[in-house]
């Protein structure tokens, strides 16, 4: 008898210790080999449960296979994944369990319900195989259940005696002891056929092999670290969390329909313009503002989204290139960047975008999301600053021009007043025809000289300068009635606001700021074959010209200005020339035809005066030249600057 138990303990043992191995290298080698062994001693174990073996046959108390001894490493083990692996794995454990159960009983269906049975074929007591595999495979469905059962009973008898702080040991044995009892009890009270009693010396015994796997159970636990040292809340944690799970299930289905619902609202009311692109960069989907931008091009069954999207150097964007690029050894998810791109509208207008291209998939099937950002109105600013930034330049390259020329010029004026003085005095004296006409080429030739001087003097501001209140109004209707004697096949009109316009300055320099501007476009409408029109126009400036936001002065208000226009249609100024126009000595027309100082002249003058032009031309189309001067204000002296 002592011999048969150390076989039994050697048994156990090792069925223990090789479970606890599976256990240990689960991360290793999976769950799965756990299972698959806990789950053949788990119907070995109900096996013996059935009354039809245990009562026709006789075992050894002793035998391993009789009274359920091949359950306690199962129970050990499902207390040991209780313990590590909280409630969720318990009840992975439970239904893989079921799933073994159900398994069996539908194979054991299926291979002996088609066949006979030999009549020769023996089983103990004459008992008919056939209807023995049939007890069996009911009484193991049934049995598969029942122990299920009180497998969610075993955690509950053990976490309520691990909340009482009782020993780990201690606990590990009431509660696989009390699982073996409760079994034995439910399978006498439901089995037709009485069950046999069951002595001391077997109880004894299975509370010996019940200890000696609990002692083993707490030494792994506790070498391998593994004990809890919290107490979990509640010990009915298994079977709540049981409902808590079939709970979550509506939850995660709210939680995924209110996810769905974020990133459509998301999705829709993003001011980005958000595409779906498939491998022909076909449009599959797009948001809100997508289709209110692209509007009746996205209702196209075969619109190319590429086919709307110029690159930075207006070539028409591959698309088919970019794919290649977008998928080529992607082994991570890659988002290509695309900027200063080019949208064209369908009514023709053009937007500066950015966009960036990412992969995406969709139904196992390689998409590409496109999500492009309008930056038209960041980059009207960006040249708006940059133009004004060149205004800027020009200014104040004009203005050191300006000094040195104004420096020279002074000089030079004084140089020619002696010369024109000696110029006189010898004129008075008896010369020769010769020689008078020589002198008369000198004299012509230093007047000549002195008009270039003082008109460099008016472009460095530095010519004589006589302020007074004057009628912008007057001084525009003076200035017209001169041209119009002038402009001979010219259509001449003059527009005045009938507000009042005063403004202080020098009349002779405003009078001869607007001749020139009207004398340069009397030359550009010179070689027009059509009709030949010039506007002179004065009024109130507003806020709302285009030509007010590139004022010098960002603070400065427009009630505070007027500004005199010249616009015509002649043959206009190509956009390289525009910024070297108020350059002295800058001209575009042949020799002999000018001297390059008329509208260098009129920058300095208007300056001046405290004023700023602009210019707006094109080619073929005409040029219009706009001059805001500050009006009078109330209070002011003549003279004050």
């Amino acid at each position: 008898m002592f011999s048969a138990l150390v076989i039994l303990l050697l048994e156990l043992t090792a069925l223990a210790v090789f479970v606890m191995m599976l256990h240990c290298l689960r991360r290793v080698i999976g769950i799965v080999p756990l299972y698959l062994v806990l789950g053949t001693l788990f119907m070995l174990g109900q096996a013996t449960w059935i009354p039809e073996l245990v009562l026709d046959v006789t075992p050894n108390i002793w035998d391993t296979l009789s009274y359920g001894l091949l359950l306690i490493p199962v129970m050990s083990m499902f207390l040991v994944i209780y313990e590590t692996e909280g409630t969720t794995e318990a009840q992975r454990f439970i239904l893989s369990m079921m799933v073994l159960g159900i398994g069996f009983f539908f194979t054991t269906r299926l291979l002996f319900s088609h066949y006979s049975v030999d009549s020769g074929f023996k089983w103990y007591d004459d008992s008919d195989p056939f209807m023995l595999v049939m007890s069996l495979q009911q009484g193991m469905i049934g049995l598969t259940f029942l122990h299920l059962l009180l497998f969610f009973l075993l955690p509950i008898l053990y976490q309520t005696m691990r909340n009482r702080q009782m020993p780990v040991l201690f606990c590990f044995f009431v509660s696989m002891n009390m699982y073996l009892m409760s079994a034995e009890l439910l399978v006498r009270f439901l089995s037709r056929n009485e069950a046999a009693d069951v002595s001391w010396s077997v109880e004894a015994g299975r509370c010996l092999v019940v200890t000696w796997i609990s002692v083993l159970t707490y030494l792994y636990l506790h070498l391998g670290r593994a004990l809890r040292i919290e107490r979990r809340i509640g010990a009915f944690g298994i079977v709540i969390d049981l409902f808590k799970h079939l709970q979550s299930t509506n939850q995660m289905r709210q939680s995924l329909a209110e996810w769905a619902g974020r990133y459509q609202a998301v999705f829709d009311n993003s001011s980005e313009l958000i595409f779906l692109l498939d491998e022909h960069g076909m449009v599959l989907n797009a948001n809100t503002a997508a289709m209110s931008t692209l509007h009746l091009l996205l209702t196209q069954p075969d619109f190319v989204l590429a086919s709307q999207v110029l690159d930075a150097n207006d070539k028409p964007f591959v698309w088919n290139d970019e794919w290649q690029r977008l998928w080529r050894g992607s082994e991570d998810k890659k988002v290509v960047m695309f900027t200063n791109m080019t949208l064209l509208l369908p009514d023709g207008r053009r937007r500066d975008v950015d966009f960036n291209l990412s992969q995406a998939w969709v139904n196992e099937k390689a998409m590409a999301v496109l999500i492009m950002h309008d930056m038209t109105e960041q980059r009207d600013k960006e040249r708006e600053h940059l133009k004004l930034e060149e205004q800027l330049m020009h200014s104040q390259r004009l203005e050191a021009v300006g000094q040195l020329a104004g420096g020279v010029a002074h000089d030079f004026n004084n140089l020619l007043h002696g010369i024109l003085g000696s110029i006189e005095m010898l004129s008075r004296q008896d010369l020769t025809p010769a020689s008078r006409a020589m002198l008369g080429n000198i004299d012509a030739a230093s007047k000549r000289a002195a008009e270039l001087t003082s008109q460099l003097l008016g472009f460095a501001r530095r010519g004589k300068f006589q302020e007074e209140l004057l009628d912008l109004s007057a001084l525009i209707t003076q200035a017209g009635t001169l041209f119009n004697t002038t402009a001979k096949g010219i259509a001449f009109k003059t527009l005045l606001d009938p507000e009042p316009m005063m403004i202080y300055g020098d009349a002779a320099q405003l009078q001869q700021i607007i001749l020139n501007l009207l004398f340069n476009s009397k030359d550009a409408v010179a070689e027009l074959s059509g009709e030949k029109r010039i506007v002179l126009r004065a009024e109130q400036a507003h806020e709302d010209m285009p030509e007010w936001d590139k004022r010098p002065q960002r603070d400065a208000k427009a009630g505070d200005f007027v500004c005199i226009k010249v616009r015509d249609n002649g043959c206009g100024i190509p956009p390289a020339l525009v910024g070297h126009i108020f350059d002295p000595f800058f001209t575009t027309k042949g020799p002999h035809k000018g001297t390059g100082m008329g509208l260098a002249m009129v920058y300095g003058c208007v300056t001046h005066h405290q004023g700023w032009l602009d210019v707006k031309s094109q080619v073929g189309q005409g040029t219009e030249f706009t001059v805001f001067l500050p009006k009078a204000r109330k209070g002011k002296k003549v003279g004050e600057r």
